[in-house]
């Protein structure tokens, strides 16, 4: 605790880069402490969250598929083998800087999994979540873009930085890959029991 007040400034820093030189915030990263706090969304009468958490924590125990939300999305590219990746993973901040914004989406309604959904929608997307490319394979008939993010002016509220890296490219994926599917969120379905408005893709996900 002695040093908090350092830690304090170089977390702020961290969160808001665009002043600092990319080696200096590589630094920050690679030397700083993480400070982690789970509340369950215990917040004012924000009480969804809490009562949510152990129904959730059951499903994802018991189930026999695989999804994967925002940067869960990396394990599943990386150890169960899907064909893509991430392309704003490697940008630095002042190429593409989107803190916690809402994006305009075009969901495609006759999946399966845009069931229910208008064509055109909205998603909430933080810094760190990725956007997916389908990368060639001889199995890219098995793949499917559920989500993705509009051509153009895709900015609803927030902050957004590099726009052009994200315009028309692919926010959720399904991969059908053995027996069963794959399926890849890049942005906050479920963001703290507040999205409703993308809730639906998630449930569609749990259930199909």
């Amino acid at each position: 605790m002695a040093n908090i007040d350092t830690i304090k400034k170089n977390n702020l820093t961290i969160v808001n880069p665009h002043s600092t030189p990319e080696a200096e915030i590589k630094k920050l990263v690679a030397t700083g402490k993480v400070i982690e706090v789970q509340s369950m969304s215990m917040h004012a009468t924000e009480i969804g969250g809490t009562q949510m958490a152990p129904e959730l924590a059951y499903d994802l125990i018991t189930r026999t598929d695989e999804d994967a939300l925002g940067t869960a999305s990396d394990f599943a590219i990386e150890k169960l083998g899907v064909h893509a990746r991430n392309i704003v993973g490697d940008l630095p901040t002042k190429q593409f800087w989107c803190p916690g914004s809402t994006l305009k989406v075009d969901i495609d309604p006759t999946t399966p999994l845009g069931y229910g959904m208008p064509k055109e929608s909205l998603a909430l997307y933080l810094q760190g979540d990725p956007v997916f490319q389908i990368t060639p394979s001889s199995s890219n008939e098995r793949y499917s873009i559920i989500v993705s993010y509009e051509k153009r002016d895709i900015l609803q509220s927030g902050w957004l930085v590099g726009e052009g890296n994200i315009t028309g490219k692919a926010a959720m994926i399904s991969a059908e890959m053995g027996k069963g599917k794959v399926i890849l969120i890049g942005f906050r379905a479920q963001h703290r029991a507040q999205t409703y408005g993308t809730f639906k893709l998630f449930f569609n996900s749990l259930t199909n």
